[in-house]
């Protein structure tokens, strides 16, 4: 029996979690964070959710995939081309 994987689902920017799939060979889960709850209880609730689903039986996480559409991506603009600056 393989390890599950799991999926979080983010709000726009990655700034609160709104969700976790378990995704096991036979069977999916889902987590739902409840709408009231701010970003740092979010994740609390869902690692006690996570850790209650692991323990039965106890095999890990195979594979954790964060969702793409809750990433906050940029281009950044360096002020100059020296190896020091490159460096920092």
């Amino acid at each position: 029996m393989a390890p599950p994987i799991v999926y979080t689902e983010r709000a726009a920017g990655g700034e609160r979690l709104t969700g976790l799939r378990l995704i096991g060979e036979q069977d999916e889960e889902r987590w739902s964070a409840p709408e009231d709850t701010d970003a740092a209880d979010a994740v609390e609730h869902a690692a006690a959710w996570l850790a209650d689903r692991l323990s039965r039986p106890s095999l890990g996480i195979g594979l954790l995939c964060i969702d793409p559409r809750g990433a906050a991506c940029g281009w950044v603009d360096a002020p100059g081309s020296s190896p020091a600056l490159a460096r920092a």
